[in-house]
Order: structure tokens, then sequence, then C-alpha cells
């Protein structure tokens, strides 16, 4: 789990390319029997739950969702919710808290479960694996902008780009090989 200090959003949070999106923190349960979490306020930021494995259960506007395997969720910003894991199939769950200007452009207040295409499910674990590794380095405004456009891609993989079965990415590669 890393919990960004507030000195360091504060630095960079009016720089363009950051305030379109910005994590406060990013963490990583696995395996997480017992983790749950009640907010009878809600919270600032927006939660982006990824499921890795197992499941866990949402509450959110009354309405009880069950998140599982490579399947993802939005908690909306301010709004009370609840969750936690399933007692005999605990998940193993990656999640962000994010705020910025770029919000809304994605469909973060609808409340549903968001589930990538099998093909495209590693690719979370990989944007994840980025916002994780660039955390590890410094807070410098060079990093701030590229957690900040990582962030941006793994909505749009989630929320904004159209898939077909003849669009997984892999139609180009015996083209980019003959170069």
């Amino acid at each position: 789990m890393i919990v960004l200090p507030t000195e360091a959003l504060e630095e960079y949070i009016e720089n363009p390319l950051v305030k379109r999106l910005y994590l406060t923190d990013v963490g990583f349960f696995p395996m997480a029997k017992h983790h749950a979490r009640i907010r009878k306020e809600g919270i600032e930021e927006y939660i982006l739950l990824y499921c890795v494995e197992g499941c866990g259960h949402i509450w959110v506007k009354e309405k009880e969702y069950c998140l599982e395997k490579n399947q993802a969720f939005c908690i909306p910003s301010g709004q009370p919710h609840r969750y936690c894991a399933c007692e005999n199939d605990p998940w193993s769950v990656l999640w962000v808290h994010f705020k910025g200007t770029d919000t809304a452009f994605y469909p973060l207040e609808e409340c549903k479960v968001v589930l990538p295409p099998p093909a495209e499910e590693n690719r979370m674990l990989f944007l994840f694996g980025l916002l994780f590794s660039a955390l590890e380095d410094d807070y410098s405004l060079g990093n701030f902008v590229y957690i900040s456009q990582v962030l941006s891609l793994a909505l749009a993989e989630l929320y904004q780009r159209n898939y077909s079965p003849s669009n997984n990415g892999l139609s180009i590669l015996p083209m980019l090989s003959a170069i």
C-alpha cells in the first residue's frame, strides 16, 4: 500500500498534465481474508477496485455488487459505501484512489461491474505494475506526469476502448515483425 504524502501532491497538483488524473493511494491486498471497509460519508477520491482472484462484495447506493476475478468496479467520489472480501474465497484486490479534472470523461458514476475481455486481463496487472514501479522511484514532476498517463490508460482500457474479436492488438504483430 502506498499513500502519497500531501506535500508531494501539493507541489505538482496544478500542473496541467497531473491535475487531469492523479492518484492519492494505491495498493494490493493478496488473499485479503477479513478485508472490509465501511465509509458512511464516502471519500473525496474515486476508488477503483480490480479483483485479481477470489471475490468480494461492494455496496453503493444501497445496491450490492459482486466483484469476481478479472472484474473492476469504481466507487464514485463522495458516495457512502462498504466492501468486503468473501469469507470462503477472499479476493486479491488491486485498488487505487484518484481524483482529477478528467474524471468527468469516464462513466465513473454508473456503479457497474466492468469486465475487460479475457485477452486483456493481464493488461490491468501490467498497468498497476507500472504505477507501483513509478512510485518506488521518486516523487518528481516527471513521475507524477507518468502516473497520470498510466492511470488514464487504465481507465480508458476499462471504460472507453471498443473491443471486437479482431481488435485484440495481436493482428498488427506479424506486420511489425516484418519491419
